[in-house]
This record gives structure tokens, sequence and C-alpha cells, in this order.
């Protein structure tokens, strides 16, 4: 399926506040996973990036020469499109001036970390995604008031995916601009508001999930965090990110075939024990309500789910293409020669299979008819 995105990422970087959100999401997007002082290279990479993306904007340039910044090729061009700013400008360029240093461990260490948060670059459809001619940019703040669809699909390879960085940053800069325009409606709550479904979200779209799930809810954004354990939060988030994620998620969903046991113990225990009174016993006992291995053997299709402070549930997950609004959209969206050709083999194989005996003549017959479009 051909790509339809389009979008750039130094589009409004002209304000250093959009330039340093930006890098902040490029460069911590990056799996440090093994790292010493991951962090801290992290927010060194960002404070490098936030320098290149300003000085980019300001000359009308594109990220083709970020990328060849960051590999040291044209070292002083940045420094000296900054240097013309007054203010923060000579600032943001004696940082960059820093890499060029004689910490050349350091600065390569530096250099690597912004090298793989613009991999993607390497790949010429990705790069012509974020170069796009004038007017083809995405509007975010006019697909918010559309209420519109945004589907960004990856490959993750390994730990992470290539293209992990620009998804960060273009959910995080969809995130900041609802949450912005929802603070201006009444009630401070985005209308119609917004949905963000993040599955593979520690690999194909690393945004900070912690810190949006403690008041995105409050702002008319609702989040959808998959991931396929807590181990898998932890590695990106670590123990106190992934408990905030459990902790401030409103609705908690476990699926069937679970194997960690670390997990299935803590969704048991959540769900609480219940009174009950033996054949024989005269007294009542306490038990579970629902136990690990009981968890783990859930049927396909079915899900434990514990919602808040109400008691947990059993839920049976229906088939979204066979629920009646979507097979009613999808058939109002279907051309009419194509329905037609549907429903008559639709017919044909019903009434094949309703009768098997049917005569031959009559087989045939069945096979020529066609179904008036009313």
């Amino acid at each position: 399926m051909p790509s339809t995105f389009r979008w750039n990422p130094l589009d409004g970087c002209q304000d250093p506040a959009t330039a340093i959100r930006r890098a902040d999401a490029f460069a911590f997007s990056v799996n440090q996973a093994g790292v010493e002082d991951a962090s801290f290279w992290s927010s060194k990479a960002s404070d490098y990036l936030r320098g290149y993306f300003h000085a980019a904007a300001l000359a009308g340039l594109d990220m083709r020469h970020v990328a060849r910044w960051v590999t040291g090729a044209g070292a002083t061009e940045a420094e000296d499109i900054l240097n013309n700013i007054a203010d923060h400008g000579q600032q943001w360029a004696a940082q960059l001036a820093e890499l060029r240093g004689d910490a050349n461990k350091t600065a390569q260490t530096i250099r690597m970390t912004m090298s793989r948060a613009l991999a993607f670059l390497a790949d010429p459809a990705l790069a012509a995604a974020v170069m796009p001619e004038p007017g083809q940019s995405l509007d975010l703040e006019a697909f918010l008031h559309q209420a519109g669809t945004l589907y960004l699909i990856a490959e993750s390879r390994g730990e992470d995916s290539p293209v992990a960085p620009l998804f960060a940053c273009l959910a995080s800069e969809i995130h900041y601009t609802a949450a912005l325009a929802g603070s201006q409606m009444p009630g401070g709550r985005l209308d119609p508001p917004l949905l963000m479904a993040l599955d593979e979200v520690t690999q194909i779209c690393p945004v900070p999930v912690p810190s949006w799930l403690a008041d995105s809810g409050g702002r008319g954004i609702q989040i959808i965090t998959v991931a396929h354990g807590e181990a898998q939060l932890r590695s990106r988030w670590g123990s106190d990110g992934a408990r905030i994620i459990m902790d401030t998620s409103g609705a908690k969903i476990w699926l069937s075939g679970i194997s960690d046991a670390a997990a299935l113990e803590a969704a048991s225990v959540l769900c609480g024990t219940a009174a009950v009174r033996e054949h024989g016993q005269d007294y009542h006992t306490r038990h579970r309500v629902i136990t690990p291995d009981m968890i783990r053997q859930l049927p396909p299709g079915y899900a434990l789910v514990v919602r808040g402070g109400q008691s947990p549930v059993v839920a049976r997950l229906s088939i979204c293409w066979k629920d009646s609004l979507y097979r009613h959209a999808r058939h109002r969206e279907t051309p009419d020669h194509v329905r037609a050709s549907s429903r008559v083999r639709a017919v044909r194989q019903r009434r094949t299979r309703r009768d098997p005996a049917l005569p031959l003549h009559r087989q045939r017959r069945a096979r020529r008819c066609v179904l008036p479009l009313g």
C-alpha cells in the first residue's frame, strides 16, 4: 500500500519552543536499553538537535541538511545561522560548537544517538515523506478539527523500528496540538475528542506514555496503550514508568495466553476475593475471584477487564469487521459495480449451499441472474 504521509518536522521550528519539543521527541524515542547513563545521552542529543532544527527552519533547509550536520559535515553552517540571531541564537551556536571539542568519545556517542534518531532518512520513500511540496504537509489543526483518522504503520526490527523517532515526534505534536486546542474550548476539553490507539507503543511509537496518562483524559484525549506485557513496558520506561502506566490506566484488559507469572498474579490479586460456602460446610471461606491459571487459559476471543472501581468481568471481544456499523459503512463506500458483483456471487453461493441437489438447468439460470441495486 503506497504511503500518503507527508509532514515536515521542521515546519514551525522557527519558534525555539517548537524546536525544543520536537528535538526532545526525536532524541528520547531512541532505544537506549543497556546503555549506561542513557538519559544523559538522550538529553545531550536533544540539546544539539534543537539547534540543528532551529537553524534549518530559519534558513529554509530540509531534513537532509540536518542529517548532514549530525554526521559532522558542514559543522559550522548551523552555527553561522544561529550566530546571526540575537538572544538564544548565540547560546545555541555555542552548544553546537561543543561537538567540535576535544572530548571525541563523548561527541561520537552523542552523534550516534542523533544518527539513530534520523536513520529513517536513509530510506528514500521515508525521506520524501518528510520533505513535502508546498501545501502537501499534514495540517495538524485541520486534522483535529475535521476529526480525521491517521494510521501510522511500521515494521519493528529488533527492539525498535527505524521510523519510531519520526512517529513519536508526529504523535507528540498531535497530542500537544490537541491539548492546546482543548484548553481553549468550553470546559477545557477537546471536542470532538481524540483517540490515540498506540499498539506496539514500545517499538513503533515510543511516546512518553507515563506522563501523558496523568491528565490526557481530562483534556478530551483518550489513550489506549497496547503492549505484550509489563516487562515490555519496563524495558522502555523502567519499573516506575511501567507502574505509572498500570496505575493511571482507567481500564485494564488482559487477553488469553499470557505467560508472565508476575502479570498473571497481579491481575488475579487486583480482581480480589469473594466469600464462598463450599458444599458440606456451614461457613463461608474467601477465594480468589479468578486465579492466575484461569486468566492464562481464557478462551480465544475473551479477555479479563478491570475498569476503575468496578467488579472485574470476563468479556467477549467482538471482531470489528463483523460489526453491523462497519459493514454498513463498508457497503456505502464500495463502488456500485463491485457491490453488484459481490451480491451476485453471494446469492449464487447461498443458493448452491441451500440446495445441492438443484437441477443443473436451474443452477445455470441462477448464475445468470442479476440483482437490482435498490
